[in-house]
């Protein structure tokens, strides 16, 4: 079930949202979310993503997960947010990949900007849900910021 903006945005909980091409397993990450309390949104290509993550009216954590991306188009939408002061500086990401040492090295430097722990599929159980409440905690930890206010980049 992919929830709506509106119900997925929550006072108590940051909402995560999941990018992944891959149905299947855009599913499985969504229902490991949802077994431990956090609101999904889902999108399955970096376009949809990138246009809902600019129409947010809450930050989120962001999960990217490149299981049908090639490395191109990774680095393209990594490129997009730290681009963008306010997406930069709004929202948590988490990067998930198979192959973590193919990773480009212009891409792992745009990840390290912006703050991004890179989790090598398959993880643990443990480290995901460390993972996902760490960047959790950043979200809900930080006070809403005027428009082009940078908080997340200073903490790289």
């Amino acid at each position: 079930m992919t929830m709506t903006l509106d119900s997925a945005l929550s006072p108590v909980r940051s909402p995560v949202f999941v990018v992944e091409a891959d149905t299947d397993l855009r599913e499985t990450l969504r229902d490991l979310l949802e077994d431990d309390g956090y609101a999904v949104l889902e999108a399955g290509h970096p376009s949809e993503a990138l246009a809902l993550l600019r129409a947010l009216p809450t930050s989120v954590v962001l999960i990217v997960s490149n299981a049908e991306w090639s490395g191109r188009r990774e680095l393209t939408f990594f490129a997009a947010i730290a681009a963008a002061p306010v997406l930069a500086a709004q929202h948590a990401y988490i990067y998930l990949t198979t192959t973590p040492e193919r990773t480009l090295p212009a891409l792992i430097a745009i990840l390290e900007r912006l703050g991004t722990p890179i989790l090598a599929k398959p993880f643990e159980i443990r480290t995901w849900e460390d993972t996902v409440a760490a960047a959790t905690a950043l979200v809900l930890a930080s006070p809403p910021q005027p428009e082009g206010q940078e908080r997340w980049l200073a903490r790289a």
